[in-house]
């Protein structure tokens, strides 16, 4: 196997880290705006931070790739009762070219008051890059929790 321009021997044992940060600054208009439901869209500024490591008893090596995408944004919110809410929320950005990123959100929140809410749900990320100098596609799925607290 090559990586990074170093070979590894095919029964040599290899250990791999990967690291994937990601920064985002979103703009969202509102075009729906009602008591019970809110739809959203916008633009989401994204920078990918990535670092791949491979680790031998003989070699250590690693990748690392900085980079910018815009990803479009989508975030629904449908009112169930005073308290409950369930939504959704989307960035995503797929076509021709050589990579596709999608990071999607649907779960349920609880508000406690108008300050303080709670939320879980489902998420999945997805995404990666066919291109001269790397080739990478991830596919996680996971449960998510998160608070809000409103100023």
């Amino acid at each position: 196997m090559n990586f990074n321009g170093l070979a590894y021997a095919p029964s040599e044992d290899i250990t791999a880290m990967y690291q994937f940060n990601s920064y985002r600054l979103t703009y969202r208009y509102a075009i729906v705006r009602s008591r019970r439901f809110r739809l959203g869209v916008g633009l989401t500024a994204k920078i990918r931070d990535a670092d791949v490591r491979l680790i031998s008893d003989t070699q250590d090596t690693h990748f690392s790739n900085l980079g910018f995408v815009t990803l479009l944004n989508i975030f629904s919110i449908y009112r169930l009762s005073d308290r409950w809410r369930m939504m959704l929320e989307a960035d995503a950005l797929a076509g021709a070219g050589p990579g596709r990123a999608e990071d999607v959100f649907l779960g349920l929140g609880y508000e406690f008051g108008p300050k303080f809410g709670l939320r879980a749900g489902y998420r999945v990320v997805e995404g990666g890059a066919d291109v001269d100098s790397v080739y990478n596609f991830t596919w996680i799925n996971y449960g998510s929790i998160g608070a809000t607290f409103r100023f």
